[in-house]
């Protein structure tokens, strides 16, 4: 009874570490990405199916090979080194190289680890091919180079807006759509870095695409003829609030309007963009732990009504009131505040057309104040 009690208990065992090996070998190969781990002599000793398909090579010609197995001298010396590294160090490596794969160039991110078990110590490398990543990173930096050239040359302010309208939102587009479409379909199936890879991707083209829409707005207040039309200031106001509903719900900031003059002879669209900028700015520039408090005041004085638009906001340097209203200037990361750094820009070229003035006030941590005049004729 005791040997049959025996057999079976290490029969159970026998099972139990075949499973248990079974399901480590299913795991492993149900990653789409190739993986390897080699053992402290360089010699590969894991590689998944993916590694496989990805070298073109069965696993019994990968297994107890070395890096020598599959390229030059010259290279894998570089490479067994860095291995050494890892091995003795722990510290993570990565790399981008450029392969030859059935005939095609490929961008390979290579990532490695050590990783220790039972006092022995194995490099665990995970492959990537990240040649669509960088073939979309490369379009985005085209194509930002030709904007960049549009925008340095007035005399080609009507080429870039037909050139931006029609060639570079439908791409940005197409690629924000795909993108999000990617994301939705296969993220319970992607690591960890390729999901931040495309994250990068769709926030970027998303970027992007909003930068092409502020410049294609700031071309056409450019080239735009201004049209005067008396105008409800309080309506174009309202206007503007429901415009951003979403910002004001969002930031709930107390905002206080005062003497605001009835009738004001503008371009009625032009100014109202106008007073979105600025609004939009004077909340979004507000501290995350600080309620926006935003004051709107407009009077007439001899010739011209003056608005003011003023925040308890971050505050601006007095060193950089002329540089912000610069295209593309911004004095905050994207991390910090959102934005393009052509909303100014765009307010400037439109008071200028009014024959007005725009200027401002600003403490740091206290806040900002935003005025421009238009004439009352």
């Amino acid at each position: 009874m005791v040997d049959n009690k025996e057999k079976e208990t290490k029969f159970d065992k026998f099972l139990l570490n075949k499973l248990s090996r079974d399901f480590r070998a299913s795991l492993i190969n149900s990653l789409t990405n190739p993986l390897f781990v080699k053992g402290r002599d360089h010699r590969f000793i894991v590689v998944n199916d993916a590694f496989c398909d990805f070298t073109n090579l069965p696993r019994e010609k990968i297994i107890g090979k070395t890096d020598f197995f599959f390229m030059k001298d010259s290279e894998v010396e570089k490479y067994w080194q860095i291995d050494e590294s890892i091995l003795n160090t722990g510290q993570t490596y990565k790399n981008e190289v450029i392969f030859e794969v059935e005939g095609e160039k490929r961008v390979i991110s290579t990532t490695k680890t050590r990783f220790v078990l039972n006092n022995k110590k194995y490099v665990v490398g995970n492959v990537l091919d990240i040649t669509e990543i960088k073939s979309l990173e490369l379009e985005l930096a085209e194509k930002n180079t030709q904007l960049q050239k549009y925008i340095n040359s007035n005399d080609e302010l009507e080429r870039f807006a037909y050139y931006a309208s029609h060639d570079l939102k439908s791409p940005l587009q197409n690629i924000v759509n795909y993108s999000s479409l990617l994301k939705d379909t296969i993220a319970s199936k992607l690591s960890e870095q390729e999901s931040t890879c495309l994250g990068f991707i769709l926030n970027g083209a998303k970027r992007m695409h909003q930068t092409v829409e502020d410049l294609l707005s700031f071309s056409f207040s450019v080239n735009k003829k201004v049209v005067l039309t008396k105008v409800d200031f309080m309506d174009l106001l309202n206007e503007v609030k429901l415009d951003l509903e979403i910002l004001i719900k969002d930031k709930a900031p107390e905002l206080n309007i005062n003497s605001i003059t009835t009738l004001v002879n503008c371009d009625r669209g032009s100014i109202k963009n106008v007073i979105q900028n600025l609004l939009s700015n004077a909340i979004k520039f507000t501290p995350k732990d600080r309620k926006p408090i935003i004051d709107i005041h407009c009077e007439e004085k001899m010739n011209e009504f003056v608005f003011r638009i003023s925040d308890n906001g971050v505050g601006i340097p007095p060193n950089k009131f002329d540089q912000i209203f610069e295209i593309f200037s911004r004095l905050h990361s994207q991390n910090e505040f959102e934005g393009t750094g052509i909303g100014l820009s765009f307010c400037k070229k439109v008071i200028e057309k009014h024959n007005g003035k725009i200027w401002l006030e600003s403490k740091i941590n206290e806040g900002t104040t935003f005025f421009f005049s238009l004439p009352t004729k």
